[in-house]
């Protein structure tokens, strides 16, 4: 009687979602193959990779090898990792066994849109899920233009496709990256962290490595990062700063324990780094609107095939 009752409830938490199982031959993978692969070997290249999906070389087609399953739910659902509330499983640095592979047939000419409900009602199906969705109000961080004006140059380029040429080719005299022509991004990390970047918007820089740079910085994570400069540009520029805490001695950081002493690198930190080499200024933020996405239930184990 109880699994009836659990049944019933999810079949009517689906359908008052948007996301349940349906005859719409856009609501369900043509074929889909999900399982626990945690312990299985880490094949390199292989392992740890989302490929495939609408708006890729293999739209048809996604293979995720070894994931774990919150990316798959950001991937579902549009949404950042602090976005979705679930048990401590669900966060690798917490399980590492806990890893995927998907894979999954899509019918031809699949949207994104459709695509993502695909994969939304697969593993709301495999993996027992039950949700909500609210709105809390978290702390973060704005990005604004600094008084001064900001400090970015337009790309000479700004319609340059990904490069084709490969990755970073190597280190230049001046501590960056030596990166193809065209869109990209390399990362050097070595006695502080260097970072430079072709034909890249603002919010894709918030975006992608923002967010990444303040949680190394800091320590811990450091909630949403709202892009409120209204640059729209594409740009090309650098950003040199000292990734080892010395963003604790911030008063926009927030309170945390600072990693062991390391050998200082002369850099400023992260919010000085923004402020004097960008033009642009981090501002702390008490309550931030985040939709989130609330897991009441999800299994480790999925059904298979």
């Amino acid at each position: 009687m109880g699994t009836t009752i659990a049944r019933l409830a999810l079949i009517v938490l689906l359908a008052a979602t948007g996301f349940a199982q349906g005859s719409d031959s856009h609501s369900a993978f043509d074929a889909a193959s999900v399982k626990l692969s945690g312990g299985d070997p880490v094949i390199p290249g292989v392992s740890h990779r989302m490929r495939g999906g609408p708006g890729t070389g293999s739209p048809g087609r996604i293979t995720y090898t070894q994931v774990p399953l919150m990316q798959v739910l950001m991937k579902a659902w549009d949404l950042r990792d602090y976005q979705i509330a679930g048990p401590a499983w669900l966060y690798g640095v917490v399980d590492r066994t806990a890893l995927y592979t998907i894979m999954a047939t899509l019918p031809p000419e699949t949207t994104k849109q459709e695509f993502q409900a695909m994969l939304q009602n697969l593993v709301v199906k495999r993996f027992r899920m039950e949700f909500h969705r609210e709105t809390r109000k978290v702390a973060g961080f704005d990005l604004v233009v600094a008084q001064g004006g900001p400090i970015l140059k337009e790309s000479a380029d700004p319609d340059a496709p990904e490069p084709t040429t490969g990755p970073p080719t190597g280190v230049g005299r001046d501590g960056f990256s030596l990166l193809p022509p065209g869109h990209g991004a390399g990362i050097v990390w070595a006695n502080g962290m260097r970072a430079k970047f072709q034909s890249y918007t603002v919010a894709e820089f918030v975006d992608k490595y923002l967010r990444l740079f303040l949680n190394g910085s800091m320590g811990g994570d450091p909630g949403p990062i709202r892009d409120e400069t209204g640059l729209t540009g594409k740009y090309d520029f650098t950003l040199a700063f000292d990734d080892q805490g010395g963003a604790f001695g911030s008063p926009a950081a927030q309170t945390a324990t600072p990693p062991a002493a390391t050998v200082p690198s002369g850099l400023p930190d992260i919010f000085n780094a923004v402020d004097k080499q960008l033009g642009l200024k981090l501002v702390r933020v008490k309550e931030i609107p985040l939709d989130v996405l609330v897991i009441a239930h999800i299994e480790k184990v999925p059904i298979e095939n």
